[in-house]
């Protein structure tokens, strides 16, 4: 559900499978968070990279340790010409259009939340 692919899982008329438990909680009191993508945004010409792992901040500020989630995947991706990640995010936080920010190598990058595919092929 936090993966927006709810609509794979059938919670009713089968048997009872490893996990369900949680996810019937989650579908009757809403997830804590949601898998987003994320496109870095440049700072000095060159945007970071955001890899498997690196915490996701509301803020640069450095007094702020507020986590607000975690990258899932990332790298540079040539079909769009930009650094792209996909991070799981705290819900207040997942709305798209969102600035966060991504600490790579010390250092917090400004991200956009935004919609998941990254691209889709022309029909």
């Amino acid at each position: 559900l936090e993966a927006n692919l709810g609509w794979i899982v059938k919670l009713e008329g089968r048997p009872r499978f490893t996990g369900q438990d949680v996810l019937e909680q989650q579908q009757r009191d809403g997830t804590k968070r949601l898998l987003r993508g994320l496109e870095m945004v440049a700072a000095d010409g060159r945007p970071g990279i955001a890899r498997h792992g690196y915490s996701v901040h509301s803020s640069t500020d450095q007094g702020d340790a507020t986590q607000i989630g975690v990258v899932t995947s990332g790298t540079h991706a040539p079909f769009v010409n930009k650094p792209i990640a996909m991070a799981y995010l705290n819900k207040p936080h997942s709305d798209l259009g969102n600035t966060v920010f991504v600490e790579v190598r010390g250092k917090k990058l400004k991200a956009n939340v935004v919609k998941l595919p990254f691209y889709k092929r022309p029909s």
